[in-house]
């Protein structure tokens, strides 16, 4: 598929990104280390996408465009599951580094569209 200025287009609907607040906790000793939350929402991501891997990254210059879907009304920050959703794609080998995304945008869908 692609986009209206013909460039590669790639649709997946994943799991709902780990907030940027829950991916890492400090530990007795003073360390940062990733969360349980965090790491399951890796390894889940991960075992979706491998239908999906590229046979190699995509190099150059990239957008990332998503929509979260939020299982309720409560007060949901939709920047705060860019981070996560980026280090699954990059774990996923879809791209190199998220140094090379240029242009990311997150949306709020409605949940009642999702199939």
């Amino acid at each position: 598929m692609q986009d209206d200025y013909g460039f590669p287009e790639i649709e997946i609907c994943l799991p709902m990104p780990t907030s940027v607040n829950a991916m890492y906790k400090t530990t007795r000793q003073g360390r940062r280390v990733p969360s349980k939350e965090y790491r399951e929402y890796i390894a889940a991501g991960l075992n979706f996408l491998i239908p999906f891997m590229p046979e190699k990254p995509l190099e150059g210059r990239l957008a990332l465009w998503g929509v979260v879907y939020f299982p309720n009304k409560r007060r949901n920050d939709v920047q705060n599951r860019i981070k996560s959703l980026c280090d699954l794609l990059e774990k996923a080998r879809f791209f190199n580094d998220d140094s090379q995304i240029d242009d990311i945008r997150m949306a709020r869908g409605d949940p009642h569209d999702v199939a």
